[in-house]
């Protein structure tokens, strides 16, 4: 895999596609401005395999691994997979980025929480810089599946959503297998990371998937791959704020692509199926901000508003006090 070497990025736009400045901007706005257009020319350049660009098509080739095809950089000897990049909003729509993936007991393709397959989809970016790169960035995509499966007529993934607004589905693997090779308990006891991304502390938003959780860490059968997604300072997400940090963010996403083609013998029954495994992401933009729903509104049987006492009534019923009903004429005797 690709490493990347230089990251700038941005903090937030201070324009969107469809939006005037009603106002001049700040100089915040213009710090960020410079911060998004360097993001995007470093995209441009030629070490990154950003799908906004046409050129990314000249980079990369498929190559048969086993029963599948791999998308890599060429020419690489041995070869090197290629990290596609793109930038959009994480859409609100089908968000599975979730520590447990949004696992269930039940689940028709993951009976087991370590089964699991988290995956969210990508949008269209709301920010105009690079609102116009998305549509070519679907191009590409479609440029190369058509590369691999040439003709094809039964085809999964990885586009998701209607075909007026389609999003590029990402999926992550967060449980993998200890093997002989890899030591679960030796690399808790040397962990890279903090404690919150150790299986130990994993969370689980469900009590089968805790208990799963519990028995995968007691008996050191997985270990837990977090996603690889930062925030706008560069520090790793914590996996219990990944929905309320990536939901609706705008990210630059890096993926490698690969592609089955299953089925039965017979060549008319099968199915191209390509997959988008997440690589790297970074927060450009955070979410908006969620406004809180207001109180619900309780209707009493009785006025809540206590009663005042007779002196306090006789006040508060002059012209200058508060207005709480008609006001009584007060009667003065001689």
């Amino acid at each position: 895999m690709r490493s990347i070497q230089t990251h700038i990025f941005c903090v937030s736009p201070f324009s969107s596609p469809g939006n005037v400045l009603r106002s001049a901007p700040t100089k915040d706005d213009q710090k960020t401005g410079a911060r998004l257009t360097e993001t995007r020319q470093r995209l441009f350049s030629d070490r990154c395999l950003y799908l906004g660009s046409r050129a990314v098509r000249d980079k990369v080739e498929w190559l048969r691994v086993g029963s599948c095809d791999k998308l890599i950089w060429k020419p690489e000897a041995p070869f090197e997979l290629a990290d596609l990049a793109i930038v959009g909003n994480i859409s609100d729509e089908d968000f599975f980025f979730t520590a447990d993936a949004g696992w269930r007991p039940g689940a028709m393709f993951a009976p087991s929480l370590e089964d699991s397959r988290a995956s969210a989809s990508l949008g269209a970016p709301d920010v105009a810089l690079f609102a116009a790169d998305f549509p070519e960035a679907l191009e590409n995509i479609r440029y190369l599946q058509n590369v691999v499966a040439p003709g094809t007529t039964s085809c999964r993934g990885p586009f998701t959503g209607p075909d007026e607004a389609p999003r590029v589905k990402i999926r992550h693997i967060f449980f993998e297998v200890c093997s002989m090779y890899s030591f679960c308990f030796t690399e808790y006891h040397q962990p890279i990371l903090g404690p919150e991304f150790q299986i130990d502390n994993w969370p689980a938003y469900s009590k089968e998937g805790q208990a799963a959780v519990e028995r995968m860490a007691r008996l050191g059968t997985h270990k837990v791959i977090p996603l690889p997604a930062y925030d706008m300072h560069g520090d790793l997400i914590n996996p219990r704020f990944y929905r309320a940090r990536l939901q609706g963010a705008l990210v630059e996403l890096h993926f490698s692509l690969t592609h089955w083609r299953i089925g039965s013998k017979k060549e008319s029954s099968k199915v191209d199926v390509f997959v988008a495994e997440l690589d790297y992401l970074r927060v450009l933009v955070p979410p908006k901000p969620t406004p809180v729903t207001p109180r619900k509104r309780k209707v009493s049987a009785v006025d809540p508003t206590p009663s005042p006492s007779p002196s306090k009534r006789s006040r508060m019923s002059s012209p200058a006090g508060p207005c709480l009903g008609s006001p009584v004429k007060k009667v003065v005797r001689k």
